[in-house]
């Protein structure tokens, strides 16, 4: 295994990982429960160690494909600046949860502190998005905008009958 694998494998945390603890907070602020907030914030701050793990192993992983066939070398550094871009306000999210789990401890969570860290989540869920739209793009060109489908062939070859003989263009 290498940097190129635990980045695909760890990029999926922050977008789906966001998307998860936000549904979980959002159904704690409509149950006004303070023990789903809790969870969720536990979430926040675990996701954004998670993707300091993805972040790095970015780097890594540029080393490895930048010289495979069809990826694009400029969508990575497009890439790398968005990344920079999720990862702070992915930590903002962490440190803001994480803060509010140290100072609040067995104090009911303010519904205004709650909706702050939805509102930063969703932010963040828009950066890591696009980011992970762009990280995409590198090595699938089918992703890329301007990207046309080669045409199809109106014969495609068939596979041989058992006994037939497949002839040779050359032939």
């Amino acid at each position: 295994m290498n940097f190129a694998h635990i980045h695909l494998i760890l990029n999926h945390v922050p977008v789906i990982g966001l998307a998860f603890a936000t549904l979980l907070l959002l159904y704690g602020l409509a149950r006004k429960s303070t023990e789903v907030a809790r969870a969720s914030f536990m979430m926040y701050v675990l996701i954004a160690l998670a993707t300091i793990a993805v972040y790095l192993s970015g780097h890594g992983a540029h080393e490895i494909v930048e010289n495979l066939p069809d990826v694009s070398k400029p969508m990575i550094g497009v890439h790398e600046d968005a990344a920079l871009v999720s990862l702070t306000a992915i930590l903002i999210v962490g440190i803001a949860a994480l803060a509010a789990l140290i100072f609040v401890r067995s104090k009911p969570i303010s519904r205004k502190l709650a909706v702050l860290v939805l509102v930063l989540s969703v932010l963040a869920g828009l950066s890591v998005g696009y980011t992970g739209s762009l990280g995409g793009k590198i090595h699938h060109p089918e992703l890329r905008t301007g990207f046309v489908p080669p045409a199809e062939h109106s014969e495609r070859p068939q596979s041989p009958q058992p006994g037939h003989r497949v002839q040779d263009a050359a032939e």
